[in-house]
């Protein structure tokens, strides 16, 4: 079954457990570890569990012992890569930027069911690779915009400026002001850095910080936009210059991070030995080696899985660019399922998984009569689930059965299943009744002629669709649509919901009748 549709209940409420009281708070601190564990780059299983987690179990156990929120910080996203010929689409966050704010605020929002405490996590950034000013503030001010336009209410941002100390905070601070300023604030960070610290030395004589400088200058060889006259000697010497700035750099930021959030649950992009900081991938990829989002661009299959590549790599022939706002934001494998005859169709990807299909103007009256369904069910085995959403006509009942069965002519076709908590009308939704009977979770089955001898034979429906009456909140968890396998292979194991049931109602003539189903039903194929 290719969508999971969920009638809304009170017992869906038990997705989120919430015992009658809390557990104890070393329990708490266990769990939370346990789920930051599996953001690490180099997850294993639960049970391996590094120096860098077991110190973070400690700080959230003080956390709890207080009863503070739980802070993360995370030094990241700076700017988008200068390499614009090969790496990245474009100067501005995008879809990449987009999933790894929403792959964060996932992880503040699984430590928080797991501590039952709110936690936060602040990205501060730095920049040092000759990006300009004006670069760096509006890559962070979209950046901003995008985190709020995608409800990442758990995540927050500090600029340079924050981390030098309260006596230079500015209100109301915009381009003008940042760019008039930002060069001060450098200064003063970069005085941060141990004064005995010296690079020329530290690069000749420390084996780490020797080859953290070779890093860097191989690494400036390939990030750094080659479409310019420069030798290559002259390249060399700005990359070693470059790369002697960013250690010095680097020392006096981690400091500056360390003085400023000192209790802070400190995270890196880089994988790490460090016992004091967890090394965690930026967004859900598959990759061997992982990539942060403002190094490359987003690319995702059919079937909605998210991979990072340099943008130079990716095949025109198998691949488009989607264009977002006007921008080109990442790349989608190429399908028959997206064409559109006349273009006024866009798709938009869910986190963590599923599409949402709507009309490109949203002030448009595109009837759901319009849409191919034929290629709606074609993604839906491969992206499930699909949410049709900003159509006109959903409650016309005759186009409704028309595009979710074929072949069904019960005067009793539509199905009302309303929110038991909230009985408005808006709260329902429709669907063909032959999917809506007490049964309906282990298995709806349709009578279809496949022989001239009006032999019938049953088969299983592989595809279905629900009308909901508007469209959930974001709060809402009353109702959920989900497909049954990706739904379940990300849970935690915590998350038992084998064990979980529903109920529905059905309006018969009879009355209402109120039926109680497993959440979880096995496929009948």
């Amino acid at each position: 079954m290719n969508s999971l549709a969920v009638g809304p209940g009170p017992s869906n409420k038990a997705l989120t457990p919430v015992p009658s009281s809390p557990k104890p708070i070393v329990e708490r601190a266990k769990a939370a570890a346990v789920v930051l564990n599996r953001y690490r780059i180099e997850y294993k299983n639960d049970w391996d569990f590094p120096q860098s987690i077991l110190y973070s179990q400690a700080q959230i156990q003080k956390f709890l012992e207080r009863d503070h929120p739980i802070e993360l910080v995370i030094p990241a996203f700076p700017f988008k890569s200068s390499n614009r010929s090969k790496k990245v689409l474009g100067p501005l966050p995008d879809e990449a930027e987009r999933l790894s704010l929403l792959h964060l605020n996932g992880l503040c929002l699984a430590i928080k069911d797991a501590t039952y405490c709110d936690t936060f996590l602040t990205i501060v950034s730095d920049d040092i690779l000759g990006v300009s000013d004006q670069e760096v503030w509006r890559y962070g001010h979209e950046l901003r915009q995008m985190a709020e336009k995608n409800g990442c209410r758990y995540i927050r941002f500090a600029r340079i400026y924050d981390l030098i100390g309260p006596e230079h905070e500015i209100e109301n601070l915009n381009e003008e002001l940042y760019l008039s300023k930002v060069s001060e604030y450098r200064s003063l960070l970069e005085a941060n850095a141990p004064r005995s610290f010296d690079v020329l030395d530290a690069i000749t004589n420390d084996p780490d910080i020797s080859k953290t400088y070779k890093g860097y200058k191989k690494f400036l060889m390939s990030e750094r936009d080659d479409r310019t006259n420069r030798s290559r000697s002259q390249t060399e010497r700005e990359n070693s210059g470059i790369a002697k700035a960013m250690i010095l750099r680097g020392k006096a930021f981690a400091e500056t991070v360390k003085s400023k959030y000192p209790d802070s649950i400190r995270l890196s992009i880089h994988p790490s030995n460090d016992t004091n900081k967890v090394s965690i991938t930026m967004l859900p990829q598959d990759n061997e080696i992982v990539m942060t989002p403002w190094h490359g661009a987003a690319v995702r299959s059919l079937d909605g899985s998210v991979s990072m590549s340099h943008a130079i790599l990716i095949p025109a022939m198998t691949h488009d660019i989607v264009y977002v706002d006007g921008r080109p934001s990442y790349f989608r494998e190429r399908s028959e399922v997206f064409n559109c005859p006349n273009g006024d169709i866009s798709f938009e990807y869910m986190y963590p998984c599923g599409i949402i299909i709507k009309p490109t103007n949203p002030t448009s009256l595109y009837p759901l009569s319009m849409v191919d369904m034929q290629k709606v069910r074609t993604l839906a085995t491969t992206c499930s689930p699909v949410v049709l959403r900003g159509f006109s006509n959903t409650e016309d009942c005759g186009a409704f059965i028309t595009r979710a069965y074929y072949g069904l002519g019960s005067a009793r076709a539509i199905q009302e299943v309303q929110d038991m908590s909230n009985n408005a009308t808006k709260g329902s939704i429709m669907a063909p009744a032959e999917m809506m009977h007490p049964n309906m979770l282990k298995m709806a089955v349709v009578e279809t002629e496949h022989s001239s001898d009006d032999k019938k034979t049953s088969d299983s429906p592989h595809f279905q669709c629900f009308v909901s009456q508007s469209a959930p909140r974001s709060d809402d968890d009353c109702m959920l649509f989900a497909s049954s396998d990706l739904f379940v292979r990300y849970l935690p194991q915590a998350y038992n919901i084998m064990d979980r049931r529903v109920c529905l109602r059905f309006q018969e003539q009879e009355g209402d009748i109120l039926v109680f189903e497993n959440l979880i039903q096995p496929h009948i194929t």
